[in-house]
């Protein structure tokens, strides 16, 4: 009898400690899915908000260029909401990113916003002299250029994409070609 006794508690503890111990890998496991599952979120929420920031970046480049075709009314309504867009992007990018990188963002977002203004007086002044000014333009748009690309870089580093410094180095060489011959067809040089 008391060997069933015995082996009755044995049972009963070693159930309870079996339950125990499911209980524990349960809670753990599903702690870490959560966890995984936050991380995942965040590297989503991560890309998007850097892909809307690429797409805000290129929207603007294209606005800034319309002062030469459209009225100037026009113009300023499509500038502001442009820089408003880019701005924003800029400022969730800054909100989401590691350290490192918010640094690097505040500073780009800082600068852009003091070139900005002076890409406003330019583009204020085009209607009465305008070969001037568009000099200053692209030297103003290849400073931020440079800026940006460095900046690209840094987000993809962030998001875990690959960089390659050669092909980097040919993007930036085809761009400031585009940049040379677009100079060249705009002020006529030879």
């Amino acid at each position: 009898m008391a060997e069933e006794y015995l082996s009755f508690w044995g049972a009963i503890a070693g159930a309870l400690i079996g339950a125990f111990a499911l209980f524990r890998i349960a809670r753990k496991t599903a702690g870490n899915v959560y966890e995984n599952f936050k991380a995942d979120k965040l590297v989503e929420a991560k890309r998007d908000i850097f892909l809307s920031l690429v797409d805000h970046w290129m929207n603007y480049l294209m606005v800034v260029n319309t002062f030469r075709v459209n009225p100037q009314e026009e113009y300023v309504k499509a500038i502001f909401q442009a820089t408003k867009d880019l701005v924003s992007s800029l400022h969730k990018s800054n909100f989401i990113s590691e350290p490192k990188t918010k640094k690097e963002v505040m500073l780009f977002t800082l600068d852009f916003s003091r070139k900005n203004l002076e890409l406003s007086k330019i583009t204020n002044n085009w209607y009465s002299s305008q070969e001037q000014d568009l000099c200053n333009l692209f030297e103003i748009l290849e400073r931020l250029g440079d800026q940006a690309l460095d900046l690209q870089n840094l987000l993809r580093t962030e998001l875990g994409i690959a960089n390659d410094p050669e092909i980097d180095s040919f993007l930036l060489e085809k761009q400031k070609e585009f940049s040379h011959d677009m100079k060249h067809i705009l002020f006529n040089e030879e």
